[in-house]
């Protein structure tokens, strides 16, 4: 009886270790089902209407803005999207291809999380009225486009989006 309870305590502790093991590793790495897609917008002020096939003077950007996100898989609480994070955009050379990853930096999404469909949703909104999250309060969408994009789960993805579409960066 008592070898018996040292190696279920044995498996317990074996168990633990392991767990615990994982979770500092999941910590800074990316599994092979989980991506990070790092956006960087270039589409300049004057340019905004026309990528939203928008009547010209629409934009404002004091009034406006853009966020880009995913459909979510599981969406019975009536939060639609899953948004993605904006990083500025100046140049080419502000884009690291071979950052690693960092939880304070990266938003990570898994497989299951979002309808992998390769669509990613660029949407003009109002600005936040009457105490509703802007971005997921559809009464505050103003104009929505359907962009295909290429991502790849277990890494990091840097995508640009400009006035012609969607460019995946950094193979």
């Amino acid at each position: 009886m008592k070898k018996f309870l040292t190696v279920i305590l044995a498996i317990i502790v074996f168990l633990y270790f392991s767990v615990q093991l994982f979770n500092i590793y999941h910590e800074n790495h990316l599994l092979d089902n989980e991506a990070v897609l790092n956006i960087y917008p270039n589409l300049p002020d004057d340019k905004v209407d026309e990528f939203f096939l928008l009547p010209k003077g629409t934009y404002d950007s004091k009034k406006h803005s853009i966020i880009y996100s995913f459909i979510k898989a599981d969406n019975y609480q009536l939060d639609y999207y899953y948004n993605l994070p904006e990083y500025n955009y100046d140049n080419l050379k502000n884009i690291n291809c071979n950052e690693s990853f960092s939880k304070e930096k990266h938003v990570r999404f898994q497989r299951n999380e979002i309808i992998d469909d390769g669509i990613l949703y660029v949407r003009l909104l109002n600005h936040k009225q009457n105490g509703f999250d802007r971005g997921n309060d559809s009464r505050s969408t103003l104009a929505i486009r359907k962009l295909a994009i290429s991502f790849t789960f277990g890494k990091i993805n840097s995508t640009l989006v400009n006035s012609d579409g969607a460019i995946r960066y950094c193979d």
